[in-house]
């Protein structure tokens, strides 16, 4: 079977997401040696936000790996880390905004929500079309239903 254009956005995002987790590790540990060498004894440095940082992105680099390795070896299951963990990050940073932008109370923060729930879709949504179809050449015919309660599956239990 020859990528359609589905394998292609996959590949290009499983790329796009390991480029820019192992950028954002790099930043972090960056700023995690620098405040760790400029503490003094009198300073509250907190280093917590920078380790939770640096552990998601170790995280979204394993699934972009097997998201990518998935799409070419045209195995499904290898593409649900990745769409639990995007899932999981987008609703946190989702109610993030919201919470951010609750205090505006105008159209601008909520037009800020919408957009990114727009992007979000953009990028999820072929990924996860993308499992379906991988899903049915492999194990025969499948529904959009099996999909998202076996997603859900995936992801409380």
């Amino acid at each position: 079977m020859a990528l359609n254009a589905f394998h292609i956005h996959g590949i290009i995002v499983g790329v796009l997401t390991l480029l820019v987790s192992l950028a954002l590790m790099l930043f972090q540990g960056e700023m995690l040696v620098l405040l760790v060498k400029n503490k003094t004894d009198d300073s509250n440095t907190n280093i917590s936000p920078q380790i939770i940082i640096i552990v998601t992105a170790v995280i979204l680099c394993i699934t972009s790996v097997l998201l990518i390795f998935g799409i070419v070896k045209k195995r499904p299951y290898l593409l649900l880390p990745w769409l639990t963990c995007m899932i999981i990050i987008s609703l946190v940073f989702i109610i993030t905004l919201f919470i951010g932008f609750l205090h505006l109370s105008s159209y601008k923060g909520i037009l800020h929500i919408f957009s990114f729930i727009g992007f979000i879709i953009n990028i999820l949504y072929p990924i996860i079309a993308l499992y379906l179809e991988i899903r049915q050449t492999t194990t025969g015919s499948v529904s959009i239903n099996d999909g998202c309660s076996e997603m859900f599956f995936y992801v409380c239990c």
